[in-house]
């Protein structure tokens, strides 16, 4: 991986459903979690009110944008903290 790619390693898109729209970013913080918001999970959860209080089992569709091959990758909700009056709390964890 040359440097350009490695400088954008860490980015990873989450789509609504199987679509190619955007529900929004993730950062990579090893070899098998992202970290992001929960009401980006709630968003790429079709049906799913954004300030969804209740933690996922359903899958989360991932691509990460600077990958040559851009195939979508899935994954879990494993860690939930729903969106609430701080934005600290606004966080989740997909393995």
């Amino acid at each position: 991986m040359g440097a350009p790619a490695q400088k954008y390693a860490g980015i990873a898109r989450l789509l609504k459903g199987e679509g190619p729209d955007h529900a929004g970013m993730g950062i990579v913080v090893g070899r098998r979690h992202v970290v992001t918001c929960a009401h980006v999970v709630n968003t790429a959860i079709s049906g799913t009110p954004a300030l969804n209080q209740l933690k996922h089992a359903a899958e989360v569709v991932i691509v990460f944008p600077r990958d040559a091959g851009r195939e979508k990758r899935y994954g879990q909700v494993i860690a939930w903290s729903p969106p609430g009056k701080n934005p600290e709390y606004d966080t989740a964890v997909i393995e």
